[in-house]
């Protein structure tokens, strides 16, 4: 059904998001429609899939615009996003369920799985395959049309790029080297494999890969879209199937709102499971650790959030365990920064993060005046440093700028958090709150005063490296 227009900005937005359509009944929408649809009409987004789920029940499922802007195709719950990293969730409920099935241990050494694997491979854990801190290396020197096989091969023949557990980077091979694993533990190919330890459990039918012919989800597949120059056009962003474990799922959200209702009722794991899936595991160092078992981790409004972006913004999803809340958001527009699940989580919870008094507002006002800079087309980078100044330049160039035509304007900045550096400057996290959204970002002066650190963040991302 069409979704009221109910003021002239719904109707407005509804015109630009081009035929909207709601699941839920009209008397239902509210507030988080108003936030879709302008998000929609500030990023040229055609179309956006949404799903709340709490503690098993369906608190909001809609569908607004379009699958596809050439075709205007009204978007339907059984369309097919491409949620492109958040496949890695997945993956992670695939090897869960191969541990319990006793075919693996996530502390199994990758040698007792690849035997003929250098002898660097025996301090290697499937669990730091799946946490990225595995230290293999993502340059291969490969092609696109490289196999699975061949990139475990030439991984094999590369030395280690750091000690296994002592850091994490976020990368490719770590997620071939899984799906290769799985594939052999399974007997099958990584599409079948994933459908049978972890698609079906959780009653997805509808989701699969577009190298798979003999299901629906490439013929109700959304197209995807990139709005430059004024123009909107269409994408072939993909994913080689040599690292389908790593990204490429096409799934609907029908599908989604199946899985958030699997973990609340615990029908393919049991709670305890997802649980060690979502633990995050120390460095050997002794620092935090930066991921899960194919699931991130932080904090979000005070709350343990967990859960997986793709695309960087195909897919949106967010769980926060504690509260029993899933979100869900996939999107058919690739050029946008990932916070709608963030901005919809913040009209279903309350903010317990804690403020503190600001001693040095002035440090705030830096951080306002390289915003609205950023925002009006070129960042100033008076008072940073080099390398800071540059980087976030070419931030705010790329998904950055999308970030901001999202958010709108700065309205407010409070501290969060406030740290001395090592040498002896002054890091600080702040809450932002632009026009549309409110969000967390890192500032930091070094001790000559200059800014040297300038990025979003989370609520728990460390203040010291």
């Amino acid at each position: 059904m069409s979704l009221p227009a109910r003021r002239p900005f719904r109707r407005l937005a509804l015109l630009l998001a081009t035929a909207a359509s709601l699941i839920v009944p009209a008397a239902l929408a509210d507030g988080v429609d108003d936030y879709i649809l302008g998000f929609m009409q500030r990023t040229h987004t055609p179309g956006v899939a949404l799903a709340v789920v709490r503690d098993g029940k369906v608190e909001k499922m809609a569908t607004y615009g379009v699958a596809d802007a050439f075709a205007r195709t009204n978007l339907e719950p059984s369309h097919t996003f491409q949620i492109a990293s958040a496949t890695k969730m997945l993956t992670g409920v695939a090897l869960g369920r191969l541990e319990q099935a006793g075919k693996l241990s996530l502390d199994d050494d990758l040698r007792r799985h690849f035997p003929d694997a250098p002898d660097s491979w025996s301090r290697i854990t499937i669990r730091q395959l799946a946490t990225h801190s595995s230290g293999l290396e993502d340059r291969l020197g490969l092609g696109p049309d490289a196999t699975t096989a061949d990139i475990v091969a030439a991984a094999m023949k590369t030395p280690l790029a750091y000690e296994p557990g002592s850091r994490s980077r976020y990368g490719f091979t770590d997620f071939v080297v899984l799906q290769a694993l799985i594939e052999k533990l399974s007997g099958e190919p990584f599409p079948a494999a994933l459908r049978t330890w972890a698609l079906t459990p959780l009653g997805m039918v509808e989701s699969g890969f577009s190298t798979e012919t003999n299901g629906t989800w490439t013929d109700r597949a959304a197209g995807i879209h990139v709005f430059r120059d004024g123009r909107q056009a269409r994408d072939d962003f993909g994913y080689t199937p040599a690292g389908y474990a790593a990204g490429g799922l096409l799934t609907s959200l029908n599908d989604l709102v199946r899985f958030a209702q699997a973990i609340d009722k615990g029908d393919a794991l049991p709670a305890a499971t997802w649980q060690r899936l979502w633990m995050v595991p120390p460095f050997s160092i002794g620092k935090p650790g930066d991921f899960a078992i194919g699931w991130t981790k932080r904090d979000l409004l005070g709350h343990v959030a967990v859960g997986h972006s793709g695309g960087p913004a195909l897919a949106d999803i967010l769980r926060l365990p504690d509260d029993r809340l899933t979100i869900m958001v996939m999107t058919n527009q690739r050029w946008l920064y990932p916070m709608l699940a963030d901005g919809v989580a913040a009209r279903y919870m309350p903010d317990r993060a804690r403020m503190l008094p600001d001693d040095r507002p002035e440090m705030a006002e830096r951080l306002r005046h390289a915003l609205d800079s950023a925002a009006r087309g070129t960042m100033d980078k008076t008072g940073f440093t080099e390398e800071a100044g540059n980087g976030m330049q070419g931030f705010f160039n790329d998904f950055g700028s999308a970030l901001l035509t999202a958010a709108g304007p700065v309205r407010s900045i409070r501290l969060m958090e406030k740290a001395t550096t090592p040498d002896g400057g002054d890091r600080r996290r702040y809450r932002v709150q632009f026009q549309h959204q409110s969000m967390v970002w890192l500032f930091s002066l070094n001790a000559a005063g200059q800014v040297d650190l300038m990025r979003p963040a989370s609520d728990s991302t460390p203040l010291l490296p």
